[in-house]
């Protein structure tokens, strides 16, 4: 009876190991951020919960499917506004066919980003990819974002990864006229990192954004951080812009 015992604790000792292996929740904390070629913000760097306080890193909060729900920058544990976005906190809302991007301040108003943007709308085709990104103001109104877009109709790959992007006006109808490049497209090495980005006009050629750049290639390093970006104009030549920065 004794060994009957043991084997049923040992097997539900076993159990439970295997279910909170499965059921780890992911880091709380994590020293950078970004967003990858599916546009899910990933966070990188995880630091232990014990050593947040002392350390500027971003906060992620999660529902019980650990999905992100919010994103908050901190700096000697206080919130504080971000170098990536510019802002303090970010809420995500999901429904059946998408979620929506909040940008907040640290009293949970409304507030632009880096891109003009107060929140945005994110479509999901039945696989659950991204297939429209749509640009609101503070008010909740379609807007345009800093390249003039209200919208993106994206086209993804098998895996998800955004692969071409249309950029759309306000009444959701494609640009074609202003100087803007049409369409952005992208390639991606085996890690998943987006090796190539390409501007576009509405005839299919490359076309070169306000920068005078057509197209840029990216190098990476062991960890996804970039370490290279190179710069080439519709004439396939690389240049530099002013801006620009080869080494980081």
């Amino acid at each position: 009876m004794r060994n009957v015992m043991l084997r049923s604790c040992i097997i539900l000792f076993s159990v439970s190991l295997i279910i909170s292996g499965c059921t780890k929740k992911p880091s709380n904390y994590f020293r950078h951020i970004t967003i990858n070629g599916r546009n899910e913000i990933i966070g990188k760097y995880p630091i232990p919960d014990e050593m947040a306080p002392a350390i500027n890193c971003y906060h992620f909060i999660y529902d019980d499917k650990n999905r992100i729900t919010g994103i908050e920058y901190l700096k000697n544990n206080k919130l504080r506004q971000d170098d990536y976005f510019g802002v303090e906190k970010i809420k995500i809302e999901y429904s059946e066919d998408g979620e929506k991007r909040l940008f907040l301040s640290r009293k949970d108003k409304p507030k632009l980003n880096k891109d003009n943007v107060a929140s945005m709308r994110i479509a999901y085709n039945e696989d659950g990819f991204p297939i429209s990104i749509t640009n609101y103001n503070k008010v909740g109104t379609i807007t345009i974002d800093n390249d003039s877009a209200a919208a993106y109709s994206i086209t993804p790959d098998k895996n998800g990864y955004k692969i071409k992007a249309l950029r759309l006006q306000k009444n959701m109808k494609r640009y074609i006229e202003d100087e803007k490049p049409y369409e952005v497209r992208w390639k991606y090495n085996d890690e998943g990192h987006i090796e190539e980005e390409s501007y576009f006009d509405k005839f299919g050629l490359p076309a070169e954004n306000e920068n005078y750049i057509a197209s840029i290639a990216y190098t990476y390093d062991e960890q996804g951080n970039i370490t290279e970006e190179r710069y080439f104009g519709k004439d396939h030549q690389s240049h530099c812009p002013v801006f620009c920065s080869l080494a980081f």
